[in-house]
């Protein structure tokens, strides 16, 4: 029929549709009604053309929108056009909100045991616990010779000056004990500890080095620590806020260095096989 109609605009100067059709021996109304319906379809396409238009001009305009904030801008301008096209028109033509962007600073690479830096290492983590009052954390500094628990606090939040203060407690354990010396801290890539303020105090104190749990040598000392705490104590009582589990950490340091005994350490505990080295050196 598209055909007919071609050939019909050639000859509706000197020919009524009727006429036309009588010609080629089909009735009038087939033509009349393709006709009548081609120029519905050209009218349904200007409105679509037009609906397509309005739409992305707001979306241009407002990158960030999804299709409801387009719809209500569109109808506070009095286009007409409903919620359902908006959304159907949008995801056609694949306009959709970007996803936000959040710019990731890179994460300092995995430093292998050969080539870690001198210095006594103790390594630092947090580790998380769901109170009554709320998420705490708490931080750990290890002594990775005599796996002595050197400090420890707890928090409300991650944060760089917490860890910081943590870790420099620990230093100064091993520093009144006489054993200065240059520091390497080991801990993983968390935003605490990659920050501006927590790298200067290693700085200041040694070198940092970021390790993983599996490597030898790596986090996994300061994990096996971690999981100590949890299991062997802290769940061991009744902790229900961040008050009642910062009252418990001088308990589990002396308990952890003191009493338990650890495998490593040939089942010494670590206050004794620092108490040695303290000797030895004295001596």
């Amino acid at each position: 029929m598209a055909a007919l109609a071609r050939l019909y605009g050639q000859y509706r100067q000197r020919l009524s549709i009727k006429g036309f059709m009588r010609v080629v021996g089909q009735p009038y109304w087939r033509l009349r009604d393709y006709l009548q319906g081609d120029g519905r379809r050209t009218q349904r396409g200007q409105i679509q053309s037009q609906a397509l238009t309005a739409i992305l001009g707001v979306a241009g305009a407002q990158p960030t929108y999804g299709y409801r904030r387009v719809y209500h801008r569109l109808r506070q301008q009095h286009t007409g056009i409903g919620r359902e096209r908006v959304r159907r028109f949008m995801g056609r033509v694949g306009v959709q909100p970007p996803p936000p962007m959040k710019k990731k600073r890179p994460a300092p690479a995995v430093v292998a045991e050969r080539d870690w830096p001198q210095g006594r290492r103790l390594q630092i983590d947090a580790t998380r616990f769901r109170l009554d009052d709320g998420v705490a954390w708490v931080y750990l500094v290890e002594d990775v010779k005599t796996r002595q628990c050197l400090a420890a606090s707890a928090a409300p939040t991650l944060s760089q000056e917490r860890a910081a203060a943590t870790l420099l407690d620990g230093r100064r354990q091993l520093s009144a004990l006489g054993l200065p010396g240059p520091r390497l801290i080991q801990s993983d890539a968390g935003s605490d500890f990659t920050s501006g303020h927590f790298q200067q105090v290693c700085q200041d104190i040694g070198q940092w080095v970021r390790c993983r749990v599996a490597q030898v040598g790596g986090m996994g000392i300061l994990e096996r620590l971690n999981r100590t705490f949890k299991h062997e104590f802290i769940f061991r009582h009744e902790v229900n806020t961040l008050a009642n589990l910062r009252a418990l950490l001088p308990a589990f340091q002396r308990w952890y260095n003191e009493q338990r005994l650890h495998s490593y350490l040939a089942y010494y505990t670590p206050a004794s096989v620092l108490a040695d080295e303290v000797a030895a050196i004295l001596s």
